[in-house]
């Protein structure tokens, strides 16, 4: 590449606008994800909550009558375990 001179105003403006636009929609996608890892926490404490307490399984989408009957015939408590 060849040396044009000094860089315009106006290209040293967008650099620095891009530059800043990029720093926030990073900042924005740490924010999401930050969020979706609050929610898959709670999802999980919603489901162990529902499984102890209830006997429900939303994997399986029964409730059991005990907690002998749900370690016996559900799967597992998570959902790779269906």
């Amino acid at each position: 590449d060849e040396w044009k001179g000094p860089t315009p105003r106006s290209e040293i403006s967008l650099i620095y606008r891009l530059q800043s636009e990029t720093e926030e929609m990073g900042n924005e996608l740490l924010e999401l994800k930050d969020d979706a890892e609050w929610i898959q926490a709670t999802l999980r404490e919603l489901n162990i909550h529902a499984r102890t307490e209830h006997h429900y399984c939303s994997f399986c989408g029964v409730a059991y009558r005990s907690t002998d009957e749900i370690n016996r015939d559900c799967p597992g408590e998570f959902r790779e375990d269906h």
